[in-house]
């Protein structure tokens, strides 16, 4: 069966030191649940198993690297309309409960790139949830397809109007304005100033843009006077 096969993988392949280093970056993660796997080589296995025709409900839940895989094989299938993709993406929500399950899954998701107002509308009312990853899924995926020159205004918008304050809720829209800054980087600072947002996503979004190779030591510079 495609579920031993997959288990048998993921005991087979963990790595000790790199499990205890993951999940103190990761809260949430059952210690006892988990084999230490870089996501390098579960996206690399994913591939091998979707060239085997299995599909994320072949995949069992109880392991975290079992949960990646899913969502891993979600962003792989080839989808014929974004109905199919809504379901996908709809069906997989429900097991993301940490940061790194969210923002692997949504880089994953390729294929928004033909469907971008579809998804746009899809993600949309996540940015009002009481899920904190239900509203990190919605920021990240705004951050990953969306900082562009036809969504710009609409992605600092929807940025705008989280209100949620779960800790991975604010860190992702305070790296989606970073990202922001970089690439539109007048026209966010204008809404970072002008926004009203709370001040830890505030400074924190400038933080990282500081932290950044690809803000000029200028912009930097001006960027350190608006933290509040």
């Amino acid at each position: 069966m495609v579920r031993d096969e997959v288990r048998a993988f993921i005991l087979n392949n963990g790595d000790e030191k790199y499990k205890k280093f993951h999940i103190g970056l990761t809260p949430g993660i059952d210690a006892g649940h988990t084999a230490g796997i870089k996501v390098p080589v579960l996206r690399d296995y994913a591939k091998q198993l979707y060239k085997k025709g299995v599909v994320p409900a072949d995949i069992g839940t109880l392991y975290y690297e079992e949960l990646m895989l899913r969502g891993l094989l979600t962003g792989l299938v080839k989808y014929k309309s974004f109905d199919e993709m809504k379901k996908a993406v709809l069906l997989h929500l429900p097991y993301i409960t940490n940061w790194a399950l969210c923002d692997t899954f949504c880089g994953g998701l390729k294929q928004t790139k033909k469907y971008l107002p579809e998804m746009l509308e899809l993600i949309t009312p996540f940015i009002a949830s009481k899920n904190e990853y239900e509203v990190r899924f919605a920021a990240v995926m705004l951050l990953s397809y969306y900082i562009t020159d036809e969504y710009i205004d609409n992605t600092l918008k929807l940025l705008g109007k989280v209100v949620h304050e779960g800790y991975y809720a604010k860190m992702a829209v305070a790296w989606a304005l970073s990202v922001a800054l970089v690439k539109y980087y007048d026209k966010t600072l204008d809404f970072i100033k002008d926004n009203g947002l709370d001040s830890f996503t505030h400074n924190k979004a400038i933080q990282k843009a500081r932290e950044s190779y690809r803000i000029t030591p200028e912009q930097k510079e001006e960027l350190q006077k608006y933290k509040i």
